[in-house]
């Protein structure tokens, strides 16, 4: 083996390797059965293929056991623990090289990819950008237990190159000016949407009427003067422009008791 070789960390080396697509099938498995073969290796073999040898079976198994077997292989034929190597080969390496798989670092974006996606960051906006993962990898653990308000979301936004998926949403805090503020202005040309009639009775000002105004199919419902629909502390408004999509990805990283709300201006 080579000294350059001797010097790569064989896990390491493992990962990136089988995450780049060049260990498919089990060429790469040394299913030599040699106790005196160390685990956990690299080698190139004579034949110039590298190979990775992990647990050292024959080292576990009765002297009689591990002589046979080895006689056997020597002599060209097949043994069970040739292929007992070959069907744990890939599951062993794996285990060793976790810690590589699972950093920021990591060479293997899909495997990023379904870590970030247990925070609720989903594909469209990871895109499976390695970069991207990076960062969101090393960025969640820390943002998770602090995760509750819009400022928060529109953070892991930044870090996934989508700060413009929020930029139409307010909190009733900013809405305000600040947080408890009770100077919350009037909101204008809000969209009636499918709330519970509990949903709007508490948010109902004293002898609050809805006033309906149809306008490019939309219908409208606070009243431009009077007791009016105030906005909640739970309460997110959303400048939605008829005919595009709403940021649904960015909008699951809110909390689950987030409630939005439309407000489309009138043509």
């Amino acid at each position: 083996m080579s000294t350059a070789l001797a010097l790569r960390v064989p896990a390491l080396e493992w990962c990136h390797r089988a995450s780049s697509g060049e260990l498919d099938g089990l060429e790469w498995v040394d299913i030599r059965l040699d106790p005196e073969l160390g685990p956990d290796r690299q080698v190139r073999m004579s034949d110039g293929v590298l190979r990775f040898r992990h647990r050292a079976l024959m080292r576990e198994l009765p002297r009689v056991i591990g002589d046979a077997a080895l006689a056997s292989q020597q002599a060209g034929r097949p043994t069970s623990w040739e292929g007992l190597a070959l069907v744990m080969a890939r599951a062993e390496w794996l285990v060793r090289g976790r810690r590589h798989l699972w950093a920021p670092y990591s060479p293997a974006p899909r495997l990023l990819a379904t870590l970030v996606e247990t925070f609720g960051v989903e594909a469209p906006l990871h895109r499976y950008n390695p970069e991207r993962l990076s960062r969101l990898a090393a960025l969640l653990p820390t943002w998770h237990p602090h995760r509750g308000t819009l400022s928060r979301a529109r953070e892991v936004l930044a870090t996934a190159d989508e700060s413009s998926a929020l930029a139409n949403a307010a909190s009733v805090d900013e809405i305000a000016g600040g947080e408890g503020s009770r100077d919350v202005p009037r909101v204008r040309d809000e969209v009636l949407v499918c709330h519970s009639l509990s949903f709007w009775k508490h948010r109902a000002e004293d002898n609050a009427e809805p006033v309906y105004q149809i306008s490019g199919g939309l219908v409208r419902f606070q009243p431009r003067s009077g007791p009016h629909f105030v906005l909640r502390r739970e309460d997110l408004l959303f400048a939605w422009s008829a005919g595009s999509a709403l940021p649904h990805q960015a909008l699951r990283l809110l909390p689950a008791w987030t409630v939005i709300r439309l407000s489309v201006a009138l043509p």
